[in-house]
């Protein structure tokens, strides 16, 4: 049975789950099956797991299956990264609060992250800022 086969589908649609309908992502195991965000929950297909990130501790979401590739599509903007043996992936949304006049919140999804963990330490990540439309990535050289 493919990874994708055994993997929780939820009957949600993005937007009732509050995601924009042009930003998912998709993660493509090493068994050659794959799944979107558009059938499943990142917190049904990862653990939670303390790293160091970038010489910070951080929590993080890893997914607890074999990754081939992680990808993001947010509106027009792709990423992707490719993963070598013994590498985990994780993703994470990036968010602000918009406050109104009667006290009210919101929250605003502002971008996209996907990254590579291994062996406890954050090796990569790019990012999709929607605040400057910008890509980025950042690498741990070795």
């Amino acid at each position: 049975m493919k990874i994708s086969e055994t993997i929780k589908k939820t009957n949600l649609t993005l937007e009732a789950r509050g995601i924009n309908r042009n930003s998912f992502f998709t993660v493509n195991f090493n068994d050659m099956s794959s799944i979107t965000e558009k059938e499943t929950n990142w917190s049904d297909i990862s653990e939670e797991r303390e790293v160091d990130y970038f010489g910070e501790n951080r929590i993080v979401k890893i997914c607890k299956y074999h990754v081939k590739k992680i990808e993001i599509d947010h509106g027009d903007k792709h990423i992707e990264i490719i993963l070598k043996e013994g590498e985990g992936a994780f993703q994470m949304m990036r968010s602000m609060t918009s406050f109104n006049s009667i006290g009210g919140k919101k929250e605003i999804l502002i971008g996209r992250v996907i990254g590579v963990v291994k062996e406890g330490i954050v090796t990569e990540e790019r990012v999709i800022n929607d605040r400057s439309g910008e890509i980025f990535s950042l690498k741990i050289d070795g």
